[in-house]
């Protein structure tokens, strides 16, 4: 985990530089696209996608960004 955070007077902003953690920050704003609930697990990837468990057990697969 890295401080990504700016101010010093504030609490630290964690960020996972790792792409196979669902708290980095390739995956931050992952949301389901059925029932927009965070992913629980990732499945699979590869170059330019990665495969997910929703919350409520949905598949769905996204490209990054970041």
């Amino acid at each position: 985990m890295v401080n990504v955070g700016d101010d010093p007077t504030r609490p630290p902003v964690w960020e996972c530089r790792d792409s196979r953690c669902l708290c980095s920050k390739w995956h931050r704003d992952t949301v389901c696209p059925k029932c927009g609930k965070r992913p629980v697990e990732i499945t699979d990837s590869g170059v330019g996608f990665t495969d997910f468990l929703c919350e409520d057990g949905h598949a769905f697969t996204t490209t990054p960004h970041g």
